[in-house]
């Protein structure tokens, strides 16, 4: 081999090798952080799996798989529009990718359950029937349009696959519980059934424990209701709900000064929760309290002027305080509402 032949291979492997050991770190580095995003993401650990995959997702020839995690992430991370855009860049406003457009109709759900939203994942849900993730945002998307039997049916069939996630229990006694005290659909009893399964697994469940305990006030066991709250205040002292429970209880034995106590501290904690006040009043009137109920029916109006509840309990204690002109005035404000608190056409100004 002569000199000139000889230096030239020495020049090649200068420039060469570097290179090639500079391209084997990459793809050794990428495939290490891949691997450990998605460790991170099985896990739950969705902030590190953004963290990870971040800048890998940003090269030019990202791994279409690695790009998919990465969205998932930001979904999870409630970071939805973001999430959106970054697939559409990446894949293009009409993926033929089943998990692609899986991936869509869950970042669209995020931000509102359409018809058109519904229609695509109930078609993921056909090619994959045991898709969690489908079944729940079905499910959420359904409870939010009251379709309660549907929503209930999601839910059951999710925790039919996977009988350990505690989340969906309490998802679905939430909804079980809204049911039957909005519309009367299904029974109390089985929303308590599961609030009382995810505390059997997590005593420390803290919502659980107080949907259980309005269950139960559901039911006129207030004994029962009473040792949940006192547990719920232990855990939650910067919490209004079990004030407000024990209110209930208070009210039920009947014990007004007990229940004015405890109402009185959940208003220290949220002045302007117009739920606590209207119990307020709803006392204050029990109680032959006209004035005082007056007062704080006013406040929910002034904090809420569509109120309309709030508006007839107002004219109600005004009549009763013997100021009968206010009465009258609140009245009109209050026929002049319909159910959902909007004027009705007669009422509005011209």
């Amino acid at each position: 081999m002569s000199g000139r032949v000889r230096y030239a291979l020495y020049a090649v492997l200068v420039i060469l090798f570097p290179a090639a050991f500079a391209a084997g770190l990459w793809f050794f580095w990428t495939g290490r952080e891949t691997a450990a995003a998605g460790r991170a993401a099985a896990g739950g650990d969705w902030s590190r799996a953004e963290a990870l995959l971040r800048r890998l997702v940003r090269q030019e020839e990202a791994d279409p798989d690695t790009v998919l995690l990465y969205v998932q992430a930001l979904r999870h991370l409630r970071r939805v529009d973001e999430g959106e855009t970054f697939l559409l860049r990446a894949f293009g406003p009409n993926p033929s990718d089943g998990r692609v457009r899986r991936e869509l109709a869950l970042l669209r759900a995020a931000r509102r359950f359409t018809p058109a939203v519904e229609h695509h994942l109930e078609e993921c849900l056909r090619e994959v029937p045991d898709d969690v993730e489908v079944l729940r945002a079905l499910a959420e998307g359904y409870a939010g349009g009251q379709r309660w039997d549907e929503a209930d049916r999601c839910y059951t069939r999710a925790l039919e696959l996977q009988p350990d996630r505690l989340e969906v229990r309490l998802q679905r006694g939430h909804l079980r519980l809204t049911a039957a005290g909005e519309h009367l659909v299904g029974r109390v009893a089985d929303a308590a059934a599961d609030f009382e399964e995810v505390l059997r697994h997590d005593p420390s469940n803290y919502e659980a424990r107080l949907y259980l305990a309005h269950c139960l006030v559901s039911d006129a066991r207030m004994p029962e209701a009473k040792v949940h709250l006192l547990r719920c205040r232990e855990q939650r002292p910067d919490r209004v709900e079990p004030l407000v429970g024990l209110a209930a209880c208070a009210l039920e034995e009947p014990d007004w000064d007990e229940a004015d106590r405890l109402l009185r501290a959940a208003s220290a904690l949220e002045p302007e929760s117009t739920y606590v006040l209207i119990m307020r009043g709803d006392l204050a009137m029990q109680r032959d309290r006209f004035e005082e109920a007056s007062t704080l029916f006013r406040q929910v109006t002034a904090l809420e002027p569509r109120n309309k509840a709030a508006r007839l309990k107002l004219a109600q204690s005004l009549r009763q305080s013997n100021r009968s002109a206010e009465a009258e005035e609140q009245m009109r404000v209050y026929q002049g509402l319909d159910g959902e608190g909007r004027l009705l056409p007669s009422q509005r100004p011209r």
